[in-house]
């Protein structure tokens, strides 16, 4: 059985499209599941993974005052994310951003108390992508499980709904 890693790679290697990666919760485990097949190299332009929020504003160009405003964990995050990995391999890569598929995720994998002490459960999650001629699009994911768990689950869906996404 084809993995929906192998069949994103091959779906992006036949349009002629690259693919960006932007991860926070997963922590780079998304890419290293695209670059663990063989021939990776010829789609997967790169990714970043960051973690902290000034990574998000540095790398990714995710304005301050949306992660103050709506906090790494939300759509709008993912969607700013998506957008600034898709521009920042773009220019370091010398490639049209109209040949770009990216993704990004960001989420809880464990249960955070945020400055004001209200807790927020694990397993909320979000995966923003854009793929060439299509709208970006985000999803909000609600997974249970330890936090391995709800990092592997993540990669493995977000690798699900590119592939879907990139047929639809």
């Amino acid at each position: 059985m084809t993995s929906a890693y192998q069949e994103v790679l091959t779906q992006l290697a036949s349009a002629g499209y690259k693919l960006a990666i932007a991860e926070s919760l997963t922590g780079g485990l998304l890419s290293s599941n695209f670059v663990a097949i063989e021939g990776a190299s010829k789609v997967v332009l790169g990714s970043v993974t960051a973690y902290q929020d000034s990574v998000k504003q540095s790398l990714l160009a995710v304005s301050a005052d949306l992660l103050a405003e709506k906090t790494a964990v939300s759509a709008e995050v993912a969607m700013a994310m998506v957008a600034g990995a898709r521009a920042l391999f773009s220019r370091s890569a010398r490639v049209d951003e109209d040949q770009i598929a990216a993704i990004a995720t960001t989420g809880l994998a464990s249960d955070w108390l945020d400055a004001d002490s209200n807790h927020h459960a694990a397993g909320r999650v979000f995966v923003a992508l854009v793929v060439p001629g299509k709208t970006a699009v985000c999803a909000e994911l609600q997974l249970t499980g330890s936090r391995d768990q709800i990092r592997a689950e993540t990669a493995d869906t977000a690798a699900t709904l590119l592939r879907d996404y990139l047929t639809a």
